[in-house]
């Protein structure tokens, strides 16, 4: 059986070879791309949710910069753009795992995968409006 190599918080590395391992860490991936799952979804559903969770953060970041705390650079309002964030989220963090999660769930590419990279594609034309005005 082929082995799957993961960092350990104990060694270096940590070997995946049994088969309860490997289903342990698929419904792991699954479940993480189903919290992550929003730019699956249409965009004027999906926006609303963006638009929400960057006010949660940026609330935050307002209260630890009130305490003298330091603070996330993607939460701090001063920092952060919809778009920016949108862009980097999608495509550092979406769009690998979820290219990750294709390579053992078939037909994801049309269903889940596209509008992702739609996703991606409508917040980078955001992304240069912002920068030209």
């Amino acid at each position: 059986m082929e082995r799957l190599w993961l960092p350990s918080r104990r060694r270096a590395r940590t070997s995946i070879t049994t088969d309860a391992e490997h289903k342990s860490l698929l419904l792991q991936i699954i479940v993480k791309c189903s919290d992550i799952s929003n730019e699956v979804r249409p965009t004027d559903v999906a926006e609303p949710w963006v638009e929400a969770l960057l006010n949660e953060f940026f609330a935050q970041s307002d209260t630890e910069k009130a305490q003298g705390l330091p603070t996330a650079p993607f939460m701090d309002r001063d920092k952060v753009t919809k778009a920016g964030a949108q862009v980097g989220f999608i495509g550092y963090v979406m769009i690998p795992l979820y290219e990750l999660a294709s390579k053992v769930l078939p037909n994801m590419d049309e269903a889940v995968i596209k509008p992702i990279r739609d996703s991606l594609t409508y917040y980078k034309e955001m992304l240069e409006k912002t920068k030209t005005q």
